[in-house]
């Protein structure tokens, strides 16, 4: 479990090879796993789900840090269009749904699908993305947590 804004999320871990290909965070141990078959299935992955509190405690001070690791940029060719992931990457403010589809030549449903299954969730600032107009929802952590890592990272 990682403590975040004041919340304790359950974290769930994609490994292969003992290489991190993803992880998951919920508000319960369940849906983490739930969202991480999700993830594994938009972007045909394969592994093994664990959970780790080494893990843990490792994540939790990466996003503190505000670190994306190497292997996250790495690894991005090998998921489905990780040029959302790449563009959110390079992202210093915000930009919502339309404008990021337009700048990558995608549809904007093809753009959320992506957003919703994203393997590295904060560490790939995807709650960076709003509506037209207004915050709009954070999947899977809800709106709530969406503003207030936006409040956090003063975006």
């Amino acid at each position: 479990m990682i403590r975040l804004l004041g919340y304790e999320l359950y974290c769930t871990y994609l490994l292969e090879n003992n290489s991190l290909l993803a992880y998951s965070l919920h508000y319960s141990k369940e849906e983490s796993t739930e969202h991480m078959r999700k993830i594994m299935d938009y972007h045909r992955l394969s592994g093994n789900i664990v959970t780790s509190n080494k893990l843990d405690e490792w994540l939790e001070e990466q996003i503190k840090n505000r670190n994306v690791p190497e292997f996250v940029w790495e690894n991005l060719p090998y998921y489905k269009n990780h040029e959302v992931y790449e563009y959110l990457l390079n992202l210093k403010g915000t930009a919502t749904y339309p404008e990021l589809a337009e700048e990558l030549g995608k549809g904007v449903r093809e753009v959320i699908a992506t957003l919703k299954r994203n393997p590295f969730l904060i560490l790939i600032p995807c709650h960076r993305v709003l509506g037209k107009r207004d915050i709009s929802g954070y999947t899977p952590l809800g709106k709530e947590f969406k503003e207030k890592l936006l409040e956090h990272e003063k975006v």
